[in-house]
């Protein structure tokens, strides 16, 4: 059940477009001004590819279990940080912002 709530979470974090955010399948052009999603280029697809990166180091820790909780709480809070700087970018609304933490959140709650 974890780990497809952590395959779901990868999911929407791989919608997340410097163009694009297709949390509910709609691929509505964002910022960008196209409806391209995924890797870009531009600056704002740095901030995307470096999330993308974190989310991936994040699910890798998560899945072995010799991690440790204040690994996993450090690239936990990196994903957070990277998801507020998408929201900043205007790549996140809030409400999309509010539910990728949330689930974040849960994740490391149901690592515990």
């Amino acid at each position: 059940m974890t780990t497809d709530k952590l395959d779901l979470f990868l999911q929407k974090v791989a919608g997340i477009g410097a163009s694009t955010f297709n949390l509910f399948g709609t691929n509505l052009p964002g910022m960008g001004g196209s409806a391209a999603g995924g890797f870009g280029t531009g600056a704002n697809s740095d901030v995307t590819d470096k999330l993308a990166r974190n989310a991936i180091a994040f699910a890798t820790a998560y899945r072995n279990p010799s991690v440790g909780r204040e690994t996993l709480q450090r690239l936990s809070d990196i994903v957070e940080g990277q998801l507020m700087a998408e929201h900043a970018l205007s790549n996140l609304n809030d409400k999309e912002l509010e539910a990728l933490v949330d689930e974040l959140h849960d994740l490391l709650d149901q690592r515990a």
